[in-house]
């Protein structure tokens, strides 16, 4: 397997206790949609760990890196990327769960500063449930 994503998987403990079943990932779903919507970035950074690192193509074009890592640097990467917003219409069109690798996959839509927008964005849960690597990949 080929991948840049780290590889800090649960070894000792299971992610099930993150999104116990569909229902519970569907509302962190739900909740970070609005919070986007809302433009609400440190509703959203507060899902993250301290160390989290983000991973896009947006991020080396306004950063001059693909990633950008710990909390506080993400929260000002959005505000730079996303704080001129006003209504970004970000709509999910479908979401998977893995509990073996804690991955959560949104596919979604909205209308950024560059246009109407599709992503493919994953975010790796730790077993207490924050979010210590997420990836983007954008299309139009």
């Amino acid at each position: 397997m080929c991948s840049t994503a780290p590889h800090v998987f649960a070894t000792t403990s299971s992610c099930e206790a993150v999104f116990p079943d569909r229902a519970a990932a569907a509302a962190f779903v739900s909740q970070w949609t609005a919070d986007w919507n809302r433009i609400d970035i440190a509703a959203v950074v507060a899902h993250l760990s301290d160390d989290a690192r983000m991973r896009s193509p947006l991020a080396a074009r306004l950063t001059g890196e693909p990633v950008v890592s710990g909390r506080e640097v993400i929260a000002r990467y959005w505000h730079t990327a996303y704080g001129s917003l006003s209504e970004p219409n970000l709509q999910v069109e479908a979401f998977a769960w893995d509990p073996a690798i804690c991955r959560l996959n949104v596919w979604w839509t909205a209308d950024t500063s560059s246009g109407p927008t599709r992503a493919s964005e994953f975010m790796d849960f730790t077993p207490d449930g924050l979010i210590h690597y997420g990836e983007a990949f954008y299309g139009q």
